[in-house]
């Protein structure tokens, strides 16, 4: 069976917590760089894959041969390593406090409320109540969900469709999180800010209805597996 290796620079080995909660994966050192094997091979990878600072992406064949993603002649043979489970390699943690916002003052945005419907792409919520509707939610659902947790115990969900739990809905646009029922009083903004406020595009910038926000990057956010979700805490709890 074709399985994807990926090429990752050592001092990046860090990123590789994107994957803790993929199983079957194993890390070896290869030089400068880790390799990472267990991902079957697909034609629509999973997204935490292309969130990665990669060196190159490549597929192993059976034969231990290697090809580039989008050939069909080898490039190599994948040498004899020392493979361990991802799970003893990273220090793996559950995703407390995750959701690391800095709010900042530096650019003045103004939001107004809007006619316009925009379907609700995020939602914050308490922890408390992202528990109980995960904790019996069906797997076809949380599979959708992917969730990020700050200290005081609010949780944000990604994906479509939401689940109905109380809190704010946002919609989304190039990386930006605006509250449902609201837009920029200058509807330009939504072209110049991405670039202004998250120029490496690895973040989202959320908005409040006051025109404060807070910028979380992206690899703060972990898939909705129901074991992910009850492991979180918070202190107090």
């Amino acid at each position: 069976m074709q399985e994807y290796i990926l090429n990752i620079p050592v001092e990046s080995k860090e990123s590789l917590a994107l994957l803790r909660l993929m199983p079957g994966l194993r890390v070896a050192l290869d030089g400068t760089r880790l390799r990472v094997r267990g991902i079957p091979y697909s034609e629509q990878p999973a997204k935490e894959i292309w969130q990665l600072p990669v060196i190159s992406i490549l597929i192993l064949n059976d034969e231990n041969y290697l090809f580039p993603v989008a050939g069909k002649v080898p490039v190599a043979k994948l040498p004899e390593l020392k493979w361990i489970p991802l799970q003893q390699y990273i220090q793996v943690e559950p995703p407390v406090s995750a959701l690391k916002g800095e709010t900042e003052k530096k650019v003045s945005v103004k939001l107004i409320p809007s006619d316009r419907v925009q379907e609700g792409e995020a939602l914050l919520t308490s922890l408390g109540s992202w528990k109980t509707y995960a904790d019996t939610a069906p797997a076809t659902r949380l599979k959708r969900i992917s969730f990020a947790v700050s200290e005081n115990g609010t949780a944000l969900l990604l994906g479509t469709p939401l689940p109905s739990l109380p809190g704010r809905e946002y919609w989304k646009t190039a990386n930006m999180l605006i509250p449902c029922g609201y837009d920029f009083e200058i509807t330009l903004m939504a072209d110049i800010l991405p670039a202004k406020l998250n120029p490496q595009n690895d973040s989202l910038i959320l908005f409040e209805t006051d025109g404060s926000w807070q910028k979380i990057e992206l690899n703060n956010f972990v898939n909705a597996k129901r074991s992910a979700v009850r492991a979180t805490h918070v202190a107090g709890e």
